[in-house]
């Protein structure tokens, strides 16, 4: 073969090279080629040594498929929610809420605003939850009537807001239910259509319903909240109401007396539906103290049946206890012949008055002192600690 016939072949087969690398460079942004292909095409059937240039681009073909499967790679990482923005939420698909792999924290919605006293109000739509939480967190609790939980629940809106709402949620991480109203067949979203002439609370915003939410287990859990064009998302941490009982176990630390002796709390006119209370809420309590009789005694202790009023700006749970101030001496609570040294209140009440407004709370229990003297009640709150002090008179 002479010299003209072996450069001509070599052109030939240069030609076909290119050919090669340039469908590739085409295929490999759908699939990867296979290394010992482009090794064989590349290399000569006979074995021989082909120039530099085609070693080069070989090299260069091979780099540029490795650097296509790393793209893919992260390409599939990021459509998985790692290290991008939370996916749609696997367990409530359409609500437009994120998704919570099962031990990852709960990303809880910020409170709008902390309130007066306790209450915690989350999102950020014309309709805003007021309820009883703290860090994210919102406690639950067994109620009369059915197996489903409840959480309270304020639903509050600007002064005038008079649009339809839609609210619909579910567990994010684990599958379970979020519904609403009542505990034995509660509804899976809440329809609420505002009316005039609503109490004001927190921060101006009046109360618009106050359908509980239900579900049956702890967890992560959101809502959407649709209203008009508006929708807005809200996230919390469901915690059973004994995880709030504990952290109302503060210290007791009741007041000392005055110079002046037994330094009674103020009475107050600003309960809407009872003439006389005391406190400075927002946990009142009825007119307590007055006259120690020995015929009302059980057990050693007095009975006097009181009744404690909690404002809409708190809506959690209280804890009470108490002691004499100006002598030794124990103060109990409830009936019975052995009355207990504390009183717990949950969220939910079971009693009301006809002229009771929306979110004011009343429960009713009774002090048991022992005998005539000044005692002081602390009552504890998610919010703080309150002290009453009242006077047993002989």
């Amino acid at each position: 073969m002479d010299g003209a016939d072996v450069t001509n072949r070599e052109r030939a087969h240069d030609a076909q090279i290119r050919a090669f690398l340039e469908r590739e460079s085409s295929r490999r942004a759908g699939q990867r080629p296979r290394d010992a292909d482009i090794v064989a095409a590349i290399r000569d059937r006979r074995g021989r040594r082909w120039p530099m240039w085609a070693r080069a681009v070989a090299a260069v073909v091979v780099v540029l498929v490795g650097l296509s499967v790393v793209a893919s790679a992260l390409m599939l990482r990021s459509s998985r929610g790692v290290g991008s923005s939370p996916s749609p939420s696997t367990y409530a698909p359409g609500l437009g809420l994120p998704s919570v792999a099962a031990g990852e924290p709960c990303p809880v919605s910020q409170p709008t605003a902390a309130g007066n006293g306790s209450a915690t109000v989350l999102g950020d739509g014309p309709v805003r939850l007021a309820l009883a939480g703290v860090s994210g967190d919102v406690f639950f609790e067994a109620t009369a009537g059915g197996d489903w939980k409840s959480i309270d629940v304020l639903w509050t809106a600007a002064t005038g807001f008079a649009d339809q709402v839609r609210v619909r949620g579910a567990r994010l991480d684990a599958s379970g239910e979020l519904r609403f109203g009542d505990p034995s067949d509660p509804l899976s979203e809440l329809q609420i259509a505002a009316a005039g002439g609503q109490t004001p609370i927190v921060n101006g915003r009046s109360v618009v319903s106050t359908t509980p939410m239900r579900l049956k287990a702890p967890g992560c859990y959101g809502l959407r909240i649709d209203s008009g064009a508006t929708s807005s998302v809200v996230v919390f941490e469901a915690k059973p109401i004994e995880d709030a009982f504990r952290q109302l176990e503060r210290p007791l630390q009741l007041p000392g007396m005055g110079s002046a002796g037994c330094p009674v709390s103020p009475t107050t006119n600003s309960v809407p539906f009872l003439s006389v209370a005391v406190g400075e809420g927002p946990v009142f309590v009825g007119d307590v103290g007055g006259a120690f009789s020995a015929a009302d005694q059980s057990g050693g202790f007095a009975l006097m049946k009181e009744i404690w009023i909690a404002g809409p700006a708190e809506p959690g749970p209280i804890l009470i206890r108490g002691g004499r101030i100006d002598a030794a001496g124990d103060l109990r609570f409830g009936d019975g012949s052995e009355p207990a040294a504390e009183l717990r209140f949950a969220i939910h009440s079971y009693e009301h008055t006809s002229d009771q407004p929306l979110g004011w709370r009343i429960f009713v229990s009774y002090v048991r002192p022992p005998s005539a003297g000044c005692y002081a009640m602390q009552l504890d709150t998610l919010g703080g600690s309150r002290w009453i002090v009242f006077d047993v008179t002989p």
